[in-house]
């Protein structure tokens, strides 16, 4: 389903909306692996100004959105995480 979207979306002028809630739910899943740039809208509604908030908006693919689309595949989003940064601590 998120492949198929995001063929979806790379197709479409930008910005484009998504109303059904299996969309919205994958534009949220394309946005946590950092292949779009999207608006969601609050789990629960909360913080909604005008109402409930029932779109979810894309605004442009991300390189690694368009990387996906040429390989054909998708990572998992475990993969795409990234780790703990480390700190350096420096010694007086």
């Amino acid at each position: 389903m998120t492949m198929s979207l995001l063929r979806q979306i790379a197709s479409t002028p930008s910005p484009t909306s998504f109303h059904r809630p299996q969309d919205i739910e994958a534009v949220r899943a394309l946005r946590a692996a950092g292949l779009i740039i999207a608006l969601t809208p609050s789990p629960g509604g909360l913080l909604s100004m005008s109402g409930p908030a029932e779109a979810a908006q894309v605004l442009a693919l991300t390189q690694q959105g368009r990387e996906a689309l040429s390989k054909g595949t998708l990572q998992t989003l475990a993969s795409r995480t990234r780790p703990a940064p480390q700190f350096v601590h420096a010694r007086r």
